[in-house]
């Protein structure tokens, strides 16, 4: 499976070539901030993967925020390619990388004192993270462990083939150039 980043530069060769006036104004800088902001998500993530979190807990925690808001905005970015060329857009199963990753953001990264949600600091230097966040409809306290780096290998996988997926599409006969 090709890497997110070299999806990335195909596909945004692929609709350069059928540019601004096949898609609209409007929608083409819609896909062009996609693919921008793709591309740096990926740069942000691919020095995860060589760095790791790093050595210290005010370090961990920097990167282990930074790292899980660059694939929020990776999916955000994905998602927004996608219904912007294909159509409509089906979320991934509960079960995902995609979705433990973007749910484990919102509990920790997004909003968490609204949500009651905290990572307990001695789990990131293995990243297998206990994370506890509050249940609003059962009322009772979650506690989750979730290994931060088999759901991060699932997540890429995912959007390299939902990537991949959305070559294969613009690269039929169907869409041919202006």
């Amino acid at each position: 499976m090709p890497s997110v980043e070299s999806l990335e530069e195909k596909i945004r060769e692929r609709l350069n070539q059928l540019g601004p006036s096949h898609f609209g104004a409007r929608k083409w800088y819609k896909i062009c901030a996609a693919l921008d902001n793709l591309g740096d998500t990926a740069l942000a993530l691919k020095s995860y993967r060589k760095s790791g979190l790093g050595r210290t807990f005010p370090s961990q925690y920097l990167r282990l925020f930074g790292v899980l808001q660059s694939i929020y905005i990776q999916q955000d970015s994905i998602k927004t390619l996608w219904t912007e060329i294909v159509g409509s857009w089906s979320n991934p199963l509960s079960s995902s990388g995609w979705s433990r990753i973007r749910r484990l953001r919102n509990v920790v990264g997004g909003h968490p004192a609204e949500r009651g949600g905290a990572v307990a600091r001695i789990t990131i230097k293995t990243q297998r993270l206990l994370c506890t966040s509050f249940d609003n409809s059962t009322n009772r306290t979650v506690y989750e462990t979730i290994d931060f780096k088999s759901a991060l290998r699932d997540y890429t996988h995912e959007a390299g083939q939902i990537l991949a997926s959305l070559y294969e599409e613009v690269t039929k006969p169907s869409w041919r150039e202006p």
